[in-house]
């Protein structure tokens, strides 16, 4: 692109530990307090499952609850927060019941009872809430109850203990048959899993068996069970990592558009990280003759600035999935919050867009519009911004595509909206 004013991409990524995405890891010691802490959660829900099944009569594989780690975990898209103690880093631990289970549970242990589905998933939150927080008192968490508790899931905060995370456990129920089939592939595999587990590429690998699960609900509070979709989004964003050809990069790309996202909307009413995430795979699918060539280059700075000159089209349009029964939105934001989503979209366009062909900007001015955008963690060392031309030479008319400013685009009208 011979209409570049700055080379910025090592703001983004290089091989120091000053570059934003360095900047946008976990510390050890909160990694660390997460990863025990799930390992100790597992612990202590093993037995109390296993106590409940003996009771009601339930043998064999039926009794031994499963476990799966989900969300930015397993995509590796964990951003340390941009507004503590506001932000906090998340991890989603699923627990797993075979149907079996709830069946015999809500018989008594062989008494002929009729319990309606809704009662067992409140005694299934019940058992869930006792455990956890015993645990959590034990170990100096706070647990969100009362009126603070998740209608969806359980959760325990870690910032007694000086950390700015919490852990959600959502709860799941799935057919008979396809957990057998999981238990089979984690007595097989377990070999493999365990090694996998040692290894960097943990997060990656999953056990086998998850992704051939079909039917999956998820308890409420209120009684209800809800289809999950956890495992096709899982599917969906491992494939169209595999599509792109260029998983690091994506990575890398999902991760500082959500540094983006929680920069800017400190308090909330922000664009949901899986938005975010198929926002860029489509954006990247449209412009497939465009986009291959820039995620070849490795070159963060011209990416982005191509994401984000598509990306308020997308927080403006319906971004819907088929990943359930129904299809479902995931930009369902009101009026107002998608004019503010667009607004933010637009003007991180034209910054990216001013530090390309803006030739009275120095290099310090570039890092001052790269701050506005993703905020101070952006790196302030000027040797990180390389200039490409001398200023005479800039040529200030650049119409590329590939650094094109957004125009504004109306919010449709949707419903539910």
């Amino acid at each position: 692109m011979d209409q570049e004013n700055y080379n910025f991409q090592a703001l983004f990524s290089n091989e120091t530990d000053a570059c934003l995405i360095k900047r946008l890891n976990i510390d050890v010691a909160c990694e660390k307090a997460l990863d025990s802490a799930v390992a100790k959660i597992k612990s202590a829900l093993t037995p109390v499952v296993m106590t409940i099944a003996e009771k009601a009569g339930i043998q064999g594989q039926y009794r031994m609850p499963k476990f799966r780690l989900q969300g930015s975990k397993v995509y590796k898209t964990q951003n340390a927060p941009a507004h503590p103690p506001k932000q906090q880093v998340d991890i989603d631990l699923g627990i797993y019941l075979a149907a079996k289970f709830l069946d015999t549970v809500s018989q008594g242990g062989g008494k002929t009872l009729q319990v309606p589905a809704k009662d067992i998933a409140k005694l299934y939150f019940n058992a869930v809430d006792q455990e956890l927080r015993t645990l959590s008192r034990r170990e100096g968490w706070k647990y969100l109850d009362g009126n603070s508790r998740k209608s969806n899931c359980c959760r325990i905060d870690l910032s007694p203990k000086g950390h700015d995370a919490h852990i959600d456990v959502p709860l799941y129920a799935m057919p008979n048959v396809e957990f057998e089939k999981l238990a089979k592939s984690f007595a097989s595999d377990s070999a493999i899993v365990v090694e996998a587990k040692r290894s960097d590429l943990a997060p990656l690998i999953d056990e086998a068996g998850w992704d051939e699960l079909e039917v999956v609900v998820m308890a409420t509070r209120d009684g209800t069970w809800e289809e999950s979709d956890v495992a096709k989004v899982i599917e969906h964003f491992r494939g169209a990592s595999k599509r792109i050809g260029h998983p690091v990069m994506l990575q890398r790309i999902w991760r500082v558009v959500k540094a983006w996202r929680d920069n800017k909307w400190p308090d909330g009413c922000a664009p949901s990280s899986i938005l975010l995430m198929e926002a860029v795979v489509r954006i990247i699918d449209k412009g497939k003759s465009q986009t291959s060539e820039l995620l070849s280059s490795g070159r963060d700075d011209r990416i982005l600035s191509y994401i984000f000159s598509k990306l308020a089209d997308q927080l403006g349009d319906n971004v819907v999935v088929n990943w359930g029964n129904e299809p479902e939105k995931l930009n369902p934001g009101k009026p107002e919050e998608r004019i503010h989503w667009i607004s933010e979209a637009n003007a991180a366009s034209q910054a990216f867009n001013r530090c390309f062909i803006d030739a009275n900007l120095n290099q310090s001015q570039v890092i001052t519009l790269m701050r506005q955008v993703f905020g101070s963690r952006i790196p302030g060392d000027i040797s990180f911004v390389k200039p490409l031309k001398k200023p005479g030479e800039i040529k200030p008319t650049l119409g590329a595509a590939l650094v094109q400013v957004s125009p504004q685009i109306r919010v449709r009208s949707t419903q539910g909206a």
